[in-house]
């Protein structure tokens, strides 16, 4: 405890922290006045150490209302709102504020032309094997689910019969689209019509028949159910395949087409 003489005749009473050769104050109270009151007091005078300026001249309030009215643009595009950066902005303020007027200088220009029609249409060709590839990995769990513990009737478990009859008929709308799109998608990929819908290219009818299969009953054993999920997986990285390299013929046909726009 340290007993410090006050100028108004009191004493201050306080505990002191020792650290080396230093002796510091941490906090007391006045005779006659609160704790607060007293610590109020320390932390309102000025430290010769750390207060290389009267910090005591800036109202709180003037500070908040500084940083609430930053301006978004840097020192040598504040005429075009008027004001300028506080001259100790930090360095993220000043980034932030960079890319600010980046953005509305309108520097970074979005391509918002829509895509060429060779890449839309493989795009929805995408969309549906991505879908069938989907469709036939869901049948995997409910069917060995429904060969663990076989129905009375020997046919697939509710679970089972709906996702086999989802990836049905994504079979079917798959099939369906190729057939109505084979000439446009010939000439999107530079093939005759018949090479596009040869010998099942797309897992359309490979699917279909692992469907089957599992319908009608075929898989009796866990055995079988190997077989079978073993081909039908098998299908699924087929599509998968398919589907990465239709990904990288849609990208280059929308980079040819904004290369032929932007030469014109």
């Amino acid at each position: 405890i340290a007993l410090t003489p006050m100028q108004d005749g009191g004493v201050y009473c306080g505990v002191v922290e020792s650290s080396s050769s230093e002796v510091t104050l941490s906090y007391g109270c006045a005779k006659g006045g609160s704790a607060r009151e007293a610590r109020q007091e320390g932390l309102a005078r000025l430290n010769p150490e750390i207060d290389d300026y009267d910090w005591r001249a800036v109202e709180p309030k003037q500070c908040a209302k500084q940083e609430r009215s930053l301006p978004t643009l840097l020192p040598g595009e504040s005429a075009a709102i008027g004001g300028k950066l506080p001259a100790g902005l930090g360095a993220e303020a000043a980034v932030v504020a960079a890319l600010a007027a980046e953005a509305a200088s309108g520097s970074e220009v979005i391509d918002a032309r829509p895509p060429p029609p060779g890449a839309v249409l493989l795009t929805e060709l995408r969309e549906r094997l991505g879908c069938l590839k989907r469709t036939t990995e869901a049948v995997f769990v409910p069917v060995q689910q429904g060969v663990r513990r076989p129905s009375a009737a020997g046919r697939p478990s509710p679970a089972a019969e709906r996702a086999l009859d989802a990836a049905d008929v994504a079979a079917l709308d798959a099939r369906e689209w190729l057939v109505g799109h084979r000439a446009e998608l010939a000439a999107v990929l530079g093939e005759t019509e018949e090479a596009v819908l040869a010998s099942d290219r797309w897992r359309i009818e490979a699917v279909l028949g692992v469907v089957s299969a599992a319908k009608r009953g075929a898989l009796k054993d866990m055995t079988a159910y190997q077989e079978w999920a073993n081909i039908g997986r098998e299908h699924s990285v087929e599509l998968f395949k398919m589907s990465s390299s239709l990904l990288h013929r849609i990208k280059a046909l929308k980079r040819e087409a904004a290369a032929a726009a932007d030469g014109a």
